[in-house]
């Protein structure tokens, strides 16, 4: 599967928060948004 770079504009607390998240889970950003997304679409 290819990936699409994209720009997105996130509260700073939340961002500050997925930056912590992801280091202590050892994720890049990327895939922390990923799974983030996916776990989102699935419910809907």
């Amino acid at each position: 599967m290819s990936n699409r770079k994209t720009a997105v504009s996130i509260q700073e607390p939340i961002f500050e928060q997925a930056e912590k998240l992801a280091s202590e889970l050892n994720l890049s950003r990327s895939s922390l948004y990923t799974l983030a997304l996916e776990a989102f679409i699935g419910q809907y």
